[in-house]
């Protein structure tokens, strides 16, 4: 049995398609300065690409979209957070 129209997310295909082009450039990036950092990126990417699945598994019912706001949150966050602290202890 299909899902229902209404309940298709119409921005998955634009969240995986930049969440893809954001880490490729993490991955590669990790590759010009020798520091690889594969597996730390894989789950934020299941957050972002499924979050309807997260939320289904999880033990209380959370929004997908708080799921996926966490992914990009992880995504972008932790990097920025370390050029900050890099930024202020230089």
């Amino acid at each position: 049995m299909s899902e229902p129209q209404y309940a298709k997310d119409k921005t998955a295909v634009f969240h995986r398609v930049f969440s893809l082009v954001v880490l490729v450039g993490i991955w590669g990036a990790g590759f010009l300065t020798f520091r690889l950092y594969y597996g730390g990126y894989l789950i934020p990417m299941m957050m972002i690409w499924f979050p309807e699945e997260v939320s289904v598994r999880s033990s209380s019912k959370i929004n997908p979209r708080m799921i996926r706001f966490f992914g990009w949150l992880v995504i972008f966050g932790v990097p920025l957070w370390f050029l900050l602290l890099k930024w202020i202890f230089r």
